[in-house]
């Protein structure tokens, strides 16, 4: 099972190497508002895959200045969604609202963010990079955009 989200804001987010701040005052910031930051959504996303498999930031693979975190939890076998079911609970604790269970996956918000969790293989352009690992827990979550006043 592969998930694939986009999104992008025009201002570069300064906490992603390489990317170059904003000049204009009414550029797009990639910290949602009201709710949490950037930082929060981060902070969340580890916080609920403790203990689930090993941590691989994946905020890497985004379009530097995009309002999307990524966290993958790492394992040697394909995890189930009963083995999932822990990092909603854990998010849910963290404030985030269980939006919807779809299948395998499920969706939360918090504010302005919205996060889709979603256990299954690894994909296989990841694979080769990622082995000896064969399953993965996604976390993603986006949010909103915003102009600054």
């Amino acid at each position: 099972m592969a998930v694939l989200t986009t999104a992008s804001c025009t201002a570069a987010d300064t906490s992603v190497p390489g990317a170059e701040p904003a000049t204009r005052s009414s550029a797009v910031s990639p910290t949602p508002h009201p709710g949490k930051s950037r930082a929060d959504v981060t902070a969340d996303l580890r916080a609920a895959g403790d203990g689930l498999g090993t941590y691989k930031d994946m905020n890497s693979h985004h379009t530097p200045g995009s309002c999307m975190v990524s966290a993958w939890r790492l394992s040697r076998q394909v995890p189930t969604t009963e083995q999932a079911e822990p990092a909603a609970e854990r998010l849910q604790r963290r404030g985030w609202k269980l939006d919807k269970k779809k299948g395998e996956s499920a969706s939360l918000t918090s504010g302005d963010w919205i996060a889709a969790l979603a256990p299954g293989p690894i994909p296989e352009e990841f694979r080769a990079e990622l082995a000896p690992h064969e399953g993965v827990l996604i976390f993603t979550a986006m949010g909103k955009c915003v102009r600054r006043p």
